[in-house]
């Protein structure tokens, strides 16, 4: 099993960015958008790979895949928080090959300080 790290970081006024990435072992898509108060993250993991799946928040709380807290479904584990100079802090998921989408309610503006980042683990 091939491991990924998938760190999102939206800033400033930026609404959206579409990113992929096609890597040795498949199309790695990461696609976030935020409206108001929450924000929707699209990711998509290739076969046979697992990705560590940081998010821009200040709780898991609010974070949802398929109206089920996230850390509930079958293809997402909570691992922690983590603080960044970048956002402020990070809620971190291991997330299993496949799509999955996660909704962030209660975002706030301070959370977006652009660009997503890929990085392959051994």
């Amino acid at each position: 099993m091939q491991n990924m790290i998938v760190k999102p970081v939206p800033v400033g006024d930026l609404t959206f960015a579409n990113t992929s990435y096609e890597s040795m072992y498949g199309n790695v898509v990461v696609n976030w958008k935020k409206e108001d108060n929450a924000a929707t993250f699209h990711i998509e993991i290739p076969v046979n790979t697992r990705a560590k799946v940081y998010l821009p928040a200040t709780s898991k709380d609010g974070i949802s895949e398929s109206g089920l807290l996230a850390e509930k479904s079958d293809n997402i584990t909570y691992v922690g928080a983590e603080k960044s100079k970048a956002v402020g802090n990070y809620v971190v998921y291991n997330v299993t090959s496949g799509y999955t989408i996660l909704r962030w309610m209660k975002c706030l503006k301070s959370n977006f300080r652009t660009f997503s980042r890929f990085k392959k683990l051994s």
